[in-house]
């Protein structure tokens, strides 16, 4: 959907938005069920593309964490399992604005999703005790001093990640046409921010969509990104940058003479 909202002598607005949803379901699938993912346990036959399962946590006498045996028989396996969400986002949404006032503009792109969750691999590897010797653990909200142990997947692990994203601002003010030699010249100046801000409640670095599961460990030729296990955020994942930039645009005659950008980034 597009249009514009406001149409005016000095002023004007004019919107896109992108509406999308999607849900893919596995009817029949001939490989072992452990093939997508060797420790998590990513979908089955029968289930929507991109479910996630684990085994599901549960306080017993003395706040001693354990798991629930849903099959009680007294085994922890992939029997046990619970599911915890869905990789793959139930709604995305695109949204794009062009405001004008007079000779300036300012141009915003926006995003958001919702109803995908990320297994957060940092907190199932390093949210422990770290009186237990783990040098490099983290705290986020879920932290549990009595988790002692890393590597053990559970519920725990799964987030929602659902986020608003400004992926980009741009001011544009363009400079009153002036005309020389018989030739008309036409200055702009801009400045803008790209990754400008994230709005989420996932504690991870990223909440944005893992459609492929990246490589267990990318040092290994053998280990190649999995499109049957989206939703896994890998430890291995870093902060997206922020980048600021400038410049002038000039044009002759109605064509682009030249242009001059002044990038700067830095990290979010």
């Amino acid at each position: 959907m597009s249009g514009d909202l406001v149409q005016r002598p000095r002023f004007d607005w004019q919107s896109d938005l992108h509406i999308s949803a999607v849900n893919t379901r596995y009817d029949n699938y001939l490989g072992p069920a452990r093939e997508f993912n060797s420790y998590s346990h990513f979908g089955y036959a029968g289930s929507s593309w991109g479910v996630i399962r684990t085994l599901q946590k549960t306080q017993i006498i003395g706040g001693v964490t354990g798991y629930i045996d849903r099959n009680g028989d007294n085994i922890y396996n992939e029997e046990d399992m619970f599911v915890q969400g869905n990789g793959v986002p139930s709604l995305w949404l695109g949204w794009n604005n062009s405001l004008r006032w007079k000779q300036w503009t300012l141009n915003i792109n926006c995003r958001y999703t919702r109803g995908h969750v990320l297994l957060h691999e940092y907190r199932v590897l390093y949210e422990v005790n770290p009186e237990r010797g783990i040098n490099n653990s983290i705290q986020t909200r879920y932290y549990n001093p009595r988790q002692i142990f890393g590597g053990t997947i559970s519920n725990e692990h799964v987030e929602k990640a659902g986020f608003f994203r400004c992926d980009g601002l741009q001011l544009t003010y363009e400079v009153l046409p002036g005309y020389s030699g018989g030739r008309r010249f036409s200055w702009q100046i801009f400045a803008g921010v790209q990754n400008a801000f994230t709005i989420s409640r996932y504690t991870g670095n990223d909440p944005e969509v893992r459609l492929v599961a990246p490589p267990a460990d990318p040092r290994y030729i053998s280990s190649q990104p999995n499109p049957r296990a989206p939703g896994i955020d890998r430890a291995g994942s870093y902060w997206l940058e922020r980048a600021f930039y400038a410049g002038v645009r000039l044009s002759v005659n109605g064509r682009r003479a030249l242009v001059c950008d002044s990038p700067v980034s830095q990290p979010e």
